[in-house]
């Protein structure tokens, strides 16, 4: 069967290519063939000097789909060629047309040998040289390549190359079948030192390099493996492949495939290890990686007798332009190198570490004791680029970046790895803790009160997928000038790229694991009876984990406690059962953890099974809550999580670019938390958008910069100095949802105008000590908690005497919650302030007219918030501060006087509606009546209304006094986090309103002080409820009035004690009640005043003139009359025509009737005294 088959044109013949094979081979005549034949096997075309054809061989396949493509390809191919036989490589097999794209090797005419030589470019300063002279043989699948003058070798030539004396070799071959056809292929030795210093075995970093046409990019070489130890004069073996056309492993570079083998299976050209030196010893690198503990570990190439592992080798990485026409160079680890270490002795795994940082490491098992050792599996051309750095800030005016793009790309290449065990037995398994975090749990020493350095770890199944970056630092050597990266680059890389992508890449491998420990833990006979291990970080953070150290269950990951009085049980903020994407976040090197959904959390439903997230916190009687991710809209957000374990500023004014806050792709896992979830304009909760990333981050930057910018540095400073404290690791929670107030303050929720705005500024949980306990670390005491609450209404202007604003107009109450600050320092409240106001239009049906000095035109009074502490009891008040006066055009009402108004919030609805009151106390000044003068009389007193300032004067404290006048004031249940306000109705309640007679200050000739009233009370009535339907009769008075029928009403109720008739009444006084009442409508337009005065008569019942004795007689009684005496200074009360029926028939005496005089003491100085009476019988004239 022919190896070389016909095509569309007689004159090109080209090797089958099958499912094993890579790479173009063709054999081209240069005339056509004078007996067609269907194909030539290799050692026809190569020793048919009649047929003097060449092979032409390349990486890439040309289109040869058409004849039409296919005679252009050999027209094109023939022009390069000429008459002459030669073996080419054709670098692009798209174009003949220039020479530097071929390689030619000029062969003999009978295809015997080699007759020029050819040096074949590989990287800067190395070349490939087979020379001239060398045999050709054909063999069924190949070209070989062999001794025929005894001097020609295959050899490395150039600057750069190694000792060709020892490198050389004098045989090789030119595979025309599998994945290296067209390659060339020879054993070699080279020394280690020629590795490490010609080759630059290791890997390579770049970021961009600016300004500098002479350069496209700064790179940082990362050493393999040592060029001096065990010896640097080791000839190690090696079995080369090198395509010219392809030697960096492009052609069919699988980058994008998810298999590690079709990627490691797609090289052409490499430098497979052969596992032995020249003198036969195992080949063994000193390797550049190193444990926790600080020691090198050694890697052993895995060579031609792998037993299904990966042969170990090198390839080519191109480095970035640096002068004209030179690159620099790197060789590549690719496949598997085992590890071991100096004195291991036992089957003890080593932590590999796995960057910069002690706390993220792999538990691995070197070879030792037959145990064959874990293996580094390299994969290369993997991406070695940051096309972005340094990381910009987040800027509204800085160009977008898309946050769907890599941190590395392929623009330049280096190797990436995995870790697969080299026994099925012992797996891998995984650290990784937060820089500065690690966990800590119970020694073994029974008596030791410290706790040791605890690693949970997870089993690492390494798949055929998943890779990542893993840098060798123990050879590193920064570089201050523009060479390579400053120890700040190193670090920064290292951390912002290579941890990041690398904790990325295992997670997806670790959260699978994570899933089948836990389903066949809950199957265990253990998971009912275990209470779990404690681990803790030295900021107090406390996991509880279940199962053993291996392949741990978290059950739980507590953020805070606390508890509500010494006695009682605490009250945790944690994470119950956290799913897999959150264990490995907390348990990032770096963590920067930000969180604005709620995907991953859990619910919050403590009722619910699986993962929940208990997400209440209080300090004092001030409840918060982590609402995350269920009301967040775009470019604003709430209920932002932030964890910090790693050292750094998060807010720096003075160097904003190095802020934790202020670029997300430093942030821990941040596209599985920090892309927000937020509501649409329906309503409805979109799924997390990383296209909001940067918007977050420049939301959270200006969040901080307001901070920053406060002047009220009483209640920011704390937050602003832990924000640039590099420091501090903690847990802050910004924009918190308040869930609770304490009780007497919870009314003030009715009052939030803006309830978006109604959140905690921060609630920040810092390091807590803990103890060793029984069952690991606990911590015995609250956590220790910061925060702060700032809520301004949005139309108010902090100052020092507040200024009420503006309240809603159509409403005839309404109450504002101004302002409410409350800072929390060391789990308890620190400060208090907050402002309120309410607004009164209306007092007892009257409207306000406008207020007093002091007053404003919004009829409104402020509120001031207080603390005081009865012992450990925090007591919260909201009350008036000074005298809110309110003037009334009214005849009958002057002003009223507010002292103090009390705030207060009921707590027993059963409804959960929110109910309060405001308690008002106060002066009731009522107008002095007088009755008008006349042409003959000068104005006199008529003084019914008694109590306030004299006629002409407005004095302070002047007038009735009354408590517990309320304002009652409901709301329904409010809901953390709602952006509603909520409706309130509110009520003018007089039901409970008091009077305190003692203190009041009555007018010296009122009718109060004359008659020695006693204050009953307070009644009112409608236009449908005249005082007469109350059983009051109409005193007429000498006072001209306007009649209150048809109208609303208020009264005050006297009691007139009138004395006693004696033992017709059984000894029971005579005891009147006594109405002075008055239309709360009515103006002041110039008409007699609306007042009126009624009288409810012992014995009588709806208003009749009867006094019943002893049932069989009653006393009928005519007219009654008020009037007043100017010369004694003394009210009259005047009952006439006063006479005595027997059972209602008889008139007894029949012809006559007596008149009833009721006065007061002239002589009491304005006091109140006893009260006197007459009596005169007029008989009738016959």
């Amino acid at each position: 069967m022919a190896f070389f088959n016909a095509t569309l044109n007689d004159q090109l013949y080209v090797a089958e290519t099958t499912d094993t094979d890579q790479g173009f081979a063709a054999f081209l005549l240069p005339q056509p063939p004078s007996n067609q034949l269907e194909g030539y096997d290799i050692s026809q075309a190569l020793t048919d000097s009649t047929l003097n054809g060449s092979f032409i061989l390349s990486a890439y396949t040309p289109d040869l789909e058409t004849k039409e493509k296919t005679d252009e390809f050999v027209k094109e191919a023939l022009k390069l060629l000429g008459t002459g036989r030669y073996i080419i490589w054709i670098l692009d097999i798209t174009d003949f047309s220039y020479i530097e794209n071929t390689i030619f090797m000029t062969i003999a005419g009978d295809g015997s040998s080699i007759i020029k030589g050819v040096p074949i470019p590989l990287v800067h300063n190395i070349s490939l040289q087979i020379q001239s002279g060398m045999k050709l043989t054909a063999t069924d699948d190949s070209i070989s390549l062999g001794i025929k003058d005894g001097s020609a070798k295959i050899l490395f030539v150039g600057p750069d190359a190694p000792d060709s004396n020892i490198t050389y070799a004098i045989e090789g071959n030119i595979p025309l079948t599998g994945k290296y056809r067209g390659d060339i292929n020879f054993s070699s030795f080279i020394e280690r030192g020629s590795l490490s210093n010609d080759f630059n075995w290791g890997f390579q970093m770049l970021i961009p390099l600016e300004n500098n046409p002479n350069q496209t990019a700064k790179s940082e070489y990362f050493p393999f493996a040592s060029g001096q130890f065990p010896s640097t004069t080791d000839q190690i073996g090696f079995d080369i492949f090198i395509d010219p056309t392809d030697v960096f492993n492009q052609a069919f570079n699988r980058i994008d495939s998810h298999s590690i083998i079709e990627q490691y299976n797609s090289r052409r050209t490499v430098f497979n290890f052969t596992g032995t030196n020249k003198d036969q010893s195992e080949t063994v690198l000193n390797a550049f990686y190193f444990t926790t503990l600080g020691s090198t570990i050694q890697l052993i190439p895995v060579g031609n007798n792998n037993n299904g592992s990966l042969q170990a080798r090198l390839t080519f990485t191109n480095g970035e332009l640096y002068s004209a026409n030179a690159h620099q160079k790197h060789f590549a680890p690719e496949g598997d190198f085992i590890v071991t270490i100096d004195g291991a002795s036992s089957d003890t795994a080593i932590p590999l570490q796995c960057g910069l940082q002690g706390t993220e490491f792999f538990n691995v098992q070197p070879r030792v004791n037959g145990n064959m050792g874990d293996r580094l599996r390299f994969i290369t051309n993997q991406p070695a680029y940051a096309p972005v750095y340094p990381l910009p800030i987040s800027s509204p005016v800085t160009a977008p970046v898309d946050p769907n793009a890599s941190l590395l790309n392929t623009n330049y290449q280096t190797s990436w790895c995995t870790i697969t065990p080299g026994d099925q037995n012992n797996t891998p398994s995984y650290v990784a803790q937060p820089k500065g975090s690690a966990l800590f749990s119970n020694t073994q020493i029974a008596a030791s009160t410290l706790l040791e350095h605890s690693t949970p770890n997870f089993t690492f199944e390494s798949n055929d997928a998943v890779l990542f970056p893993m840098l060798p630092y123990a050879a590193i050597q920064p570089d201050d000038g523009n060479e390579g990266f400053s120890k700040t680059e190193i670090e920064n890389f290292e951390k912002l790229f290579v941890s990041q992508i690398r904790k990325q890449n295992i997670n997806s491998i670790l959260i699978d694991a994570q899933i089948k420990a836990k389903q066949e833990y809950l199957k265990s006979t253990d998971a009912a009876s275990d209470i779990g291990n404690n681990v803790t970080t030295p900021s107090g953070l406390i996991a509880n984990l279940l199962g053993s150290n291996n392949n741990p269950i978290w059950n739980a990951i507590y953020l805070a406690q606390n508890q509500k009085t010494s006695q009682s049980s605490f009250e945790k903020m944690y994470f119950e059962d956290p799913v897999e994407d959150l264990v490995q976040a907390f348990q990032t090197s770096d963590l920067f953890l930000v969180v604005t959904n709620n995907e991953k959390l859990g619910t919050t439903d403590v009722d619910a099974t699986g993962a929940k997230f208990h997400n209440k916190m209080f300090i004092g009687d001030w409840t918060m809550e982590a609402n995350t991710g269920t009301e967040n809209k775009y470019n604003d957000y709430n209920n932002i999580i932030i964890v910090k374990g790693k050292k750094g500023k998060l807010y720096d004014p003075n160097d904003i670019e190095n802020s934790l806050v202020t670029n997300w792709q430093k942030w821990t896992a941040k596209d599985t938390f920090a892309a927000p979830s937020t509501l649409d304009n329906n309503g409805t909760l979109l799924p997390p958008d990383d296209a909001q990333l940067v918007i977050v981050s420049q939301w959270i930057q200006s969040y901080f910069e307001d901070a920053y910018n406060q002047t009220d540095t009483a209640y920011f400073g704390n937050f602003n100095t832990i924000a640039q404290d590099e420091n501090w690791t903690g847990i802050l929670v910004l924009r918190m949802d308040i869930s609770g107030l304490p009780d007497n303050l919870t009314g003030i929720l009715s009052g939030v105008r803006d309830p978006a705005g109604f959140r905690a500024h921060h609630l920040g949980i810092n390091i807590t000590p803990v103890e060793k306990g029984s069952n690991g670390p606990e911590i015995n005491n609250p956590s220790s908690m910061f925060g702060l609450i700032y809520y301004n209404d949005p139309d108010f202007i902090q100052q020092e005497s507040p200024q009420p604003i503006q309240p809603n107009l159509s409403e005839t109450y309404d109450f504002v919650l101004l302002n409410l600050k409350v800072l929390f320092e060391n789990t308890a409240v620190k400060s208090f302030q907050s402002y309120a106001q309410l607004t009164t239009n209306n007092y007892f049906g009257t409207p306000v007219d406008h207020m007093g000095t002091g007053g404003n035109k919004y009829n409104t009074m402020i509120l001031k918030g207080s603390l005081q502490f009865k012992g450990n009891e925090a007591l919260y008040s909201l009350n008036t501060d000074g005298v809110n006066t309110f003037y009334f055009d009214n005849p009958a009402i002057n002003k009223i006087e507010i002292s103090n108004v009390n705030f207060s919030t009921l707590q027993n609805d059963p409804s959960g509606n929110i109910i309060s009151n405001f308690s008002i106390n106060g002066y009731w000044d009522f107008k002095e009546l007088m009755i008008p003068a006349s042409d003959d009389d000068p104005a006199t007193d008529f003084d019914i209304l008694s109590f306030g300032n004299v006629e002409g004067a407005d004095v302070s404290n002047k007038g009735l006094i009354f408590n517990n006048l309320l304002i009652n004031m409901v709301s329904p249940p409010y809901v953390p986090g709602q952006t509603e306000q909520l409706p309130k109705t509110m009520t003018f309640v007089t039901s409970q309103i008091t009077f305190d007679q003692g203190r009041s200050t009555p007018r010296s000739n009122s009718i109060y002080v004359n008659f020695a009233l006693n204050l009953q009370g307070l009644t009112q009535g409608s236009s449908d409820s005249p005082p007469s339907q109350n059983g009051y009769l109409t005193v007429i008075t000498d006072l001209k009035v306007s009649p209150i029928d048809g109208s609303s009403w208020v009264g005050l109720t006297y009691k007139l004690n009138m004395g006693t008739p004696g033992e017709l009444a059984g000894n029971v006084g005579l005891t009147s009640t006594l109405l002075i009442a008055w239309n709360p409508t009515a103006t002041n337009d110039g008409s007699a005043p609306a007042v009126l005065m009624g009288i409810t008569l012992p014995g009588t019942g709806g208003g009749a003139k009867l006094i019943s004795l002893q049932t069989v007689l009653k006393l009928s009684i005519g007219q009654i009359r008020l009037t007043y005496d100017t010369n004694k200074s003394s009210f009259l009360l005047m009952f006439t025509e006063i006479a005595l029926k027997f059972l209602g028939l008889l008139k007894i005496p029949p012809n006559g009737s007596s008149l009833f005089y009721l006065f007061g003491n002239p002589k009491s100085n304005g006091k109140a005294s006893g009260l006197g009476w007459y009596a005169m019988y007029n008989k009738d004239s016959k």
